[in-house]
């Protein structure tokens, strides 16, 4: 501004000389020559000292502008750090900082989560490492965005003095538990893969219609249990099998009668002996996931054939013969007649909620069965003949007990029932 001043002051000064000379000239002012240079020199002198003096001044004024807004910046800035700081003291106050360690969905789809909170110390000093802390379980609704893991959450302190949180020791506790909980989790994932390779979709447990109330109100009992109680109004298993089944199993080292059976595939030789009553048969298809439990064993045969060996390993079920177990027949297969036969058997029981499906052959008996299961929304019933042996077969079964009999001179159901000669065709 100065500068300026000073440049302003010499041209000005300039002016202002030669305008005094023009005007000494035009009107005859007698001066001496000699003072002319001197006149003009202090002329442009003064001017440049005044504009100087004018352009201090400005500058000075100037600058205490800027200071003025220096100093209103610096106070508004002050002012909103004050606002701020205050704010986050409200905040503080109103809200606890909350860190997500564990967060999953439970089964009704609800947003789950661990958090953690400082206990704080009183120490000005404190070591974080040696840092305490508090849990507690928290949800969101159904539907509500997931929680996510390591994130920061802030929270209604009010909301959070009024849940129940528990110390480090109880939480490593837990994670110890949901640890083991992970890994079965995951080990089921891989059975149930197993499973789906094997094309599992149920076990199969079949009986008369008449027992199906009993049934519904008592869950599936062993053989011997049902012996024992009279649960059974109509028994259709073979007396003399029957009997070959009160031997032990070499794993748990129980009577095979205190299991309760199941069938990997139904449509088996128990069911071909059955043919004359299959309009009565019913077929319940059980939860397949109840071969994770545990007192669950299977078997590659026939329980009651002396062969037939046992396993407890889901991962054992790559022994059994699969071919034989989903193939059309059993005919002609080496030892298919016993494979086929293949049995799930679950100690001591089975509750009727583990019933998926009830199947049937045909429309009065899924009449009797829907007229049964009303109050059980969860069982199904269907009708599906293809699981059944057709009359055909059964007229064919009729006659081969004909002819045997005038072949082999035996009365009927020796033959047939102990050697299973019928139980050879190809079905």
């Amino acid at each position: 501004m100065k500068e300026i001043g000073i440049g302003i002051g010499v041209l000005l000064g300039l002016f202002l000389a030669m305008g005094v000379m023009l005007f000494i000239m035009f009107n005859d002012i007698k001066i001496q020559s000699s003072y002319y240079p001197i006149i003009q020199l202090s002329i442009i002198i003064g001017t440049t000292v005044i504009c100087y003096l004018l352009g201090a001044y400005f500058e000075k004024e100037k600058l205490k502008d800027e200071l003025r807004e220096k100093n209103e910046r610096e106070e508004a800035a002050k002012k909103k750090r004050e606002q701020e700081r205050l704010q986050k003291i409200q905040e503080e106050l109103k809200y606890q900082k909350v860190f997500v360690v564990h967060a999953h969905l439970s089964d009704s789809g609800k947003p789950l989560a661990i958090v953690k909170r400082p206990i704080y110390s009183n120490e000005i000093f404190c070591d974080i490492s040696n840092q305490r802390w508090n849990y507690c379980n928290i949800e969101r609704s159904v539907g509500g965005d997931l929680f996510i893991l390591d994130s920061t959450l802030k929270l209604l302190k009010e909301d959070c003095e009024n849940w129940k949180w528990y110390d480090e020791e109880e939480f490593l506790k837990g994670e110890l538990q949901r640890e083991k909980e992970r890994n079965q989790y995951n080990e089921i994932i891989q059975q149930m893969e197993i499973l789906d390779k094997i094309k599992i979709e149920y076990l199969y447990h079949m009986t008369h219609k008449d027992n199906l109330e009993n049934i519904l109100k008592n869950g599936l009992k062993s053989y011997n249990h049902v012996q024992n109680n009279n649960f059974s109004k109509v028994n259709i298993a073979d007396d003399q099998v029957q009997d070959r089944r009160a031997r032990s199993e070499h794993i748990y080292s129980r009577s095979i009668h205190d299991y309760v059976p199941l069938y990997f595939n139904p449509k088996n030789p128990m069911l071909f002996r059955r043919n004359n009553i299959q309009n009565d048969i019913v077929i319940l298809a059980i939860d397949r996931n109840i071969l994770f439990k545990e007192n669950v064993i299977f078997t590659d045969g026939n329980a009651a054939n002396d062969i037939t060996r046992f396993f407890k390993n889901t991962n054992s079920l790559n022994q059994l013969n699969w071919d034989c177990i989903w193939g059309d027949y059993w005919s002609g297969l080496e030892d298919g007649k016993r494979q086929r036969m293949a049995e799930a058997l679950v100690f001591p029981d089975i509750p009727s909620n583990r019933i998926r499906k009830i199947f049937c052959n045909n429309a009065s008996t899924l009449q009797f069965v829907e007229s049964k299961i009303k109050k059980m929304p969860n069982i199904k019933a269907e009708v599906k003949t293809n699981m059944y042996f057709s009359t055909q077969i059964a007229r064919t079964v009729n006659t081969i007990r004909i002819n045997a009999e005038d072949i082999f001179g035996n009365p009927k159901n020796d033959k047939l029932e102990n050697e299973g000669h019928y139980d050879d065709l190809p079905f």
